[in-house]
């Protein structure tokens, strides 16, 4: 198994404890996954909110048409 060696500086002799790439790799990958079932999660909740507002919309659009056809009536 490879290990990745990471150093504060390249001239510094002292460094952190070697991580091992399928570690790294395995560490980005769950970081990944997390950051993508975030922004899943903001996507899905914005669609969610933009679909209430289309609803509360067509619900106060035909309330006013209701109304509408009400004061129609009540002219003549």
């Amino acid at each position: 198994m490879s290990t990745l060696q990471l150093h504060s500086s390249p001239t510094s002799s002292s460094s952190f404890a070697p991580i091992t790439t399928s570690r790294f790799f395995q560490t980005s990958r769950v970081s990944l996954r997390n950051a993508v079932v975030t922004l899943q999660s903001d996507i899905s909740s914005v669609i969610g909110e933009r679909e209430a507002d289309r609803q509360r919309v067509c619900r106060q659009r035909k309330r006013d048409s209701e109304l509408r056809r009400g004061i129609e009536r009540s002219d003549w």
